[in-house]
Protein backbone atom coordinates (compact mmCIF):
# COMPACT_ATOMS: atom_id res chain seq x y z
CA UNK A 1 0.00 0.00 0.00
CA UNK A 2 1.16 3.53 -0.75
CA UNK A 3 0.30 6.33 1.65
CA UNK A 4 0.14 9.79 0.07
CA UNK A 5 -0.45 12.56 2.60
CA UNK A 6 -0.48 16.30 1.95
CA UNK A 7 -0.34 18.88 4.72
CA UNK A 8 -1.02 22.54 4.04
CA UNK A 9 2.07 23.74 5.87
CA UNK A 10 5.73 23.64 4.91
CA UNK A 11 8.03 22.28 7.60
CA UNK A 12 10.59 24.65 9.07
CA UNK A 13 14.22 24.71 7.95
CA UNK A 14 16.99 23.32 10.13
CA UNK A 15 18.35 26.83 10.76
CA UNK A 16 15.12 27.98 12.36
CA UNK A 17 14.59 24.74 14.34
CA UNK A 18 18.11 24.88 15.81
CA UNK A 19 17.25 28.16 17.51
CA UNK A 20 14.29 26.60 19.35
CA UNK A 21 14.46 25.66 23.01
CA UNK A 22 14.11 21.95 23.78
CA UNK A 23 10.53 22.55 24.89
CA UNK A 24 9.53 24.35 21.70
CA UNK A 25 11.23 21.64 19.59
CA UNK A 26 9.34 18.94 21.53
CA UNK A 27 6.02 20.74 20.98
CA UNK A 28 6.80 21.16 17.28
CA UNK A 29 7.32 17.39 17.00
CA UNK A 30 4.02 16.70 18.74
CA UNK A 31 2.25 19.21 16.48
CA UNK A 32 3.58 17.50 13.33
CA UNK A 33 2.59 14.05 14.61
CA UNK A 34 -0.91 15.38 15.21
CA UNK A 35 -1.10 17.00 11.75
CA UNK A 36 0.09 13.80 10.05
CA UNK A 37 -2.40 11.73 12.07
CA UNK A 38 -5.27 14.06 11.13
CA UNK A 39 -4.26 13.98 7.46
CA UNK A 40 -4.25 10.16 7.58
CA UNK A 41 -7.79 10.14 8.95
CA UNK A 42 -9.00 12.67 6.39
CA UNK A 43 -7.61 10.52 3.56
CA UNK A 44 -9.17 7.37 5.00
CA UNK A 45 -5.82 5.73 5.77
CA UNK A 46 -4.97 3.60 8.78
CA UNK A 47 -1.56 3.14 10.32
CA UNK A 48 -0.22 -0.36 9.61
CA UNK A 49 -0.59 -2.87 12.45
CA UNK A 50 3.11 -3.73 12.24
CA UNK A 51 5.74 -1.20 11.17
CA UNK A 52 7.28 -1.73 7.76
CA UNK A 53 10.52 -3.71 7.81
CA UNK A 54 11.84 -1.61 4.94
CA UNK A 55 10.10 1.42 3.47
CA UNK A 56 10.62 4.23 1.00
CA UNK A 57 9.64 7.64 2.36
CA UNK A 58 9.57 10.67 0.07
CA UNK A 59 9.12 14.06 1.72
CA UNK A 60 8.43 17.01 -0.58
CA UNK A 61 8.42 20.58 0.71
CA UNK A 62 6.48 23.22 -1.22
CA UNK A 63 7.40 26.82 -0.56
CA UNK A 64 7.94 30.14 -2.28
CA UNK A 65 11.73 29.69 -2.02
CA UNK A 66 14.16 26.80 -2.01
CA UNK A 67 16.27 25.78 0.98
CA UNK A 68 19.85 24.52 1.04
CA UNK A 69 19.83 20.73 0.99
CA UNK A 70 21.16 20.42 4.55
CA UNK A 71 18.39 22.73 5.82
CA UNK A 72 15.83 20.67 3.93
CA UNK A 73 17.00 17.34 5.37
CA UNK A 74 17.49 18.66 8.90
CA UNK A 75 14.09 20.34 8.94
CA UNK A 76 12.38 17.11 7.83
CA UNK A 77 13.76 15.20 10.84
CA UNK A 78 10.63 16.11 12.81
CA UNK A 79 8.52 14.32 10.18
CA UNK A 80 10.78 11.26 10.07
CA UNK A 81 10.65 11.00 13.87
CA UNK A 82 6.85 11.22 13.75
CA UNK A 83 6.75 8.22 11.39
CA UNK A 84 8.92 6.01 13.64
CA UNK A 85 7.67 3.47 16.18
CA UNK A 86 7.65 4.09 19.90
CA UNK A 87 10.60 2.21 21.43
CA UNK A 88 10.90 0.74 24.92
CA UNK A 89 14.45 0.71 26.34
CA UNK A 90 16.10 0.49 29.71
CA UNK A 91 16.82 3.96 31.03
CA UNK A 92 19.87 4.64 33.20
CA UNK A 93 18.78 3.50 36.65
CA UNK A 94 15.12 4.06 35.79
CA UNK A 95 14.05 0.67 34.45
CA UNK A 96 11.97 0.59 31.29
CA UNK A 97 11.45 3.89 29.51
CA UNK A 98 9.43 4.68 26.36
CA UNK A 99 11.10 6.82 23.74
CA UNK A 100 9.16 8.56 20.94
CA UNK A 101 5.89 7.89 22.79
CA UNK A 102 3.62 9.37 20.17
CA UNK A 103 5.37 7.93 17.11
CA UNK A 104 2.90 6.78 14.47
CA UNK A 105 4.57 3.43 13.79
CA UNK A 106 5.08 3.39 10.02
CA UNK A 107 8.80 2.61 10.13
CA UNK A 108 10.85 0.68 12.67
CA UNK A 109 13.71 3.15 12.74
CA UNK A 110 15.28 5.90 10.64
CA UNK A 111 18.41 3.81 10.09
CA UNK A 112 19.27 3.23 6.39
CA UNK A 113 18.69 -0.51 6.77
CA UNK A 114 15.04 0.20 7.70
CA UNK A 115 14.09 3.11 5.46
CA UNK A 116 15.11 4.76 2.21
CA UNK A 117 14.57 8.49 2.63
CA UNK A 118 14.16 10.88 -0.29
CA UNK A 119 13.88 14.63 0.14
CA UNK A 120 12.55 16.99 -2.51
CA UNK A 121 11.44 20.58 -2.72
CA UNK A 122 9.51 22.59 -5.26
CA UNK A 123 8.63 26.24 -5.64
CA UNK A 124 4.91 26.82 -5.25
CA UNK A 125 2.88 29.80 -4.16
CA UNK A 126 0.94 27.87 -1.52
CA UNK A 127 3.16 26.22 1.12
CA UNK A 128 2.76 22.56 1.93
CA UNK A 129 4.38 19.24 2.71
CA UNK A 130 3.73 15.96 0.93
CA UNK A 131 4.67 12.65 2.53
CA UNK A 132 4.66 9.43 0.52
CA UNK A 133 5.28 6.11 2.28
CA UNK A 134 5.62 2.80 0.47
CA UNK A 135 6.66 -0.60 1.74
CA UNK A 136 9.60 -2.10 -0.16
CA UNK A 137 10.85 -5.63 -0.45
CA UNK A 138 14.31 -6.37 0.87
CA UNK A 139 16.96 -6.97 -1.75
Amino acid sequence: MVYDIEIKEAFKSLNSVLRYSWHKRYNEGRRWRRMIGEALLCCGYRVPVEPYEYAHVRITRYSSRLLDYDNLVGGAKTIVDALKCPVVKYGKGEGLKVFNKSGLGFIKDDHPRCVKLEYRQEIRRLPGTRIEIKELERC
